[in-house]
């Protein structure tokens, strides 16, 4: 497989692993919702890759209020912090959340050229059950289109081989009814309160920008669908049968 050029600014890179790694073991998304239920939150933001999907906003519905975080990678510098504490501090969970969004885009607009990179997502989780039931009815009327669906036609927010992060709003539409697609995204709306990217993503183009991933099946992904089986989103959804 050809190497990632980029691989050194981003946070996903080989050398700095992924998000709740230890000694060669992983945490899954049922294990951060255990580890987080002792205590609710007004809100969380990751700064890590590829966090913002409907599957960990789900599962995470009832341990916070709001979640921000990106559904493509973040550049090594992440955050910027000294930009952020003013407004956890002096602000409304919601305000505050949209000021950190606004400030992290402005700070990677700053620059030009390939570091102009980044995406962000603001989620009320309370929303998130009306958009699972809108999912389900999609999912239980059109399961042979989405094991049949060409992924190339659906705006990916991964890069080289992480296959599993595709724009929510875009797969819906491509195999939902009109009035489906309607009540889709009238529940995605609810739940997305805040999004924005940057045109590309290094070398990935943003041409269609919903603010949350998801997972597409295909019938090989047997080891992955099993593991999927096990998730709230696919247990209130049935997208993976």
């Amino acid at each position: 497989m050809e190497s990632d050029p980029y691989a050194d600014m981003v946070k996903s890179d080989d050398t700095v692993k992924s998000f709740g790694e230890e000694n060669g073991n992983e945490m899954d998304l049922i294990d951060l919702r255990k580890a987080l239920s002792r205590f609710h939150y007004d809100f969380i933001v990751f700064d890590c890759c590829l966090m913002a999907n409907v599957e960990l906003a789900y599962e995470l519905r009832n341990v916070c209020d709001y979640l921000l975080f990106s559904p493509t990678e973040i550049l090594t510098d992440g955050f910027p912090y000294d930009m952020m504490m003013q407004a956890i501090f002096n602000q409304t969970a919601e305000s505050a959340m949209r000021s950190i969004a606004q400030s992290y885009m402005a700070h990677y607009r700053e620059y030009t050229g390939i570091y102009c990179s980044a995406t962000i997502s603001l989620v009320r989780t309370y929303a998130i059950q009306a958009l699972a039931e809108a999912c389900q009815t999609v999912f239980r009327n059109h399961q042979e289109q989405i094991l049949m669906l060409d992924r190339s036609r659906v705006q990916p927010y991964f890069r080289y081989n992480k296959h599993w992060y595709y724009d929510i709003d875009d797969f819906v539409q491509q195999v939902a009814t009109d009035s489906e697609y309607q009540a889709f995204n009238r529940a995605l709306n609810q739940v997305v309160i805040y999004r924005d990217a940057t045109d590309y993503f290094l070398d990935l183009e943003i041409a269609h920008y919903s603010g949350l991933s998801i997972y597409i099946p295909r019938a090989e992904y047997t080891v992955l669908n099993n593991s999927y089986k096990t998730l709230s989103w696919n247990q209130a959804t049935g997208l993976v049968q």
